[in-house]
């Protein structure tokens, strides 16, 4: 027998959150801060090239 659970989160419960994503300016990592960018966290970038750490903060912004 199956049952349904539901999360208690809503989209205020990471009003004040920030997230630190390693490897932020590509693959998986990117997509994990436009995600949690999208539900109103601050999202700090971590990535080992500064150009690119940079290029993906301008993407995240647009």
């Amino acid at each position: 027998m199956a049952t349904e659970t539901t999360s208690s989160y809503t989209a205020n419960a990471f009003k004040k959150a920030i997230a630190l994503i390693t490897g932020a300016n590509k693959g998986i990592g990117f997509e994990t801060a436009r995600q949690l960018g999208k539900q109103g966290i601050f999202v700090l970038i971590g990535a080992r090239d500064k150009i690119r750490g940079e290029e993906a903060v301008k993407k995240l912004k647009d």
